[in-house]
């Protein structure tokens, strides 16, 4: 996992994630545009807006995603903000040549491969006819089992980690994305590897300056609210003035 240093509670609603690779903000619309993002466009979901995401850029130029805040309240936004040159590889590769056609990446327990039907037959890789769409199979993945049957329980099934399992799902440009299963031990080389990849990288981007924060109007505005709250306290338990008339007399010779 990559290093976080969270802000939270303006308003209980406003958070501010600074992560190794970039910031990530979340708040309504509102206290997002008074930091500088989007500020005169209309947010994802709004008339005129973008449907999913709106892509724009941060007051300090930065490439900017937001997108409607996951698992939070209703009206509330992520501004998603990568830093250059911070971006983390996952895997252990692009895509690189594989077959005439055909591409291959090396992911923690998977080889995964990119191409089209005839190409991906013609490479050995998915027996002809097992595409999803296809006639007798499912319509967005066919799972093939490693002796070449088809997997036919509940698609939300566990179909199992058996190496040479194939997981082949349409992709765009009339591709296919087939995924095949790795051996344990040959995943878990990998994992470690990712692992020492990723403490590397972790290292590397700690040492690099961080750009400023983007929220100081927000911060400026909750220690100006701080400020004041801490001064009416004060006059809240401040100690009260003597006034004669409003405080009893002591008991002995005075009283009547």
């Amino acid at each position: 996992m990559a290093a976080e240093n969270s802000t939270a509670n303006l308003n209980g609603l406003f958070k501010y994630h600074e992560y190794l690779w970039g910031d990530l903000i979340c708040g309504t619309k509102g206290q997002l545009q008074v930091i500088g993002i989007g500020v005169g466009l209309a947010f994802p979901g709004e008339i005129g807006g973008p449907q999913k995401k709106l892509n724009t850029v941060d007051p300090r130029g930065f490439k900017c995603v937001v997108k409607h805040a996951r698992g939070e309240a209703d009206g509330l936004f992520e501004a998603w903000i990568t830093f250059p040159e911070r971006e983390q590889l996952f895997g252990f590769s692009d895509w690189e040549p594989f077959a005439p056609g055909v591409q291959r990446k090396a992911m923690y327990w998977t080889d995964d491969f990119l191409g089209s039907a005839d190409d991906l037959v013609s490479a050995g890789l998915v027996p002809a006819g097992f595409f999803p769409g296809l006639p007798g199979m499912r319509k967005t993945r066919v799972i093939i089992l490693p002796d070449d049957s088809l997997f036919t329980g509940s698609p939300t099934a566990n179909y199992g980690r058996r190496p040479g399992t194939k997981r082949v799902e349409k992709a765009s440009g009339g591709k296919y994305h087939v995924e095949i299963r790795i051996p344990h031990d040959l995943g878990e080389l990998r994992a470690e590897e990712c692992r020492r990849r990723d403490a590397q990288w972790a290292a590397k981007i700690m040492a690099l300056p961080r750009p400023p924060r983007v929220d100081g109007p927000l911060r400026a505005t909750r220690n100006q609210e701080a400020t004041a709250s801490r001064s009416a306290l004060r006059l809240v338990w401040s100690k009260p003035s003597f006034a004669p008339g409003f405080n009893s007399l002591p008991p002995g010779p005075f009283a009547r």
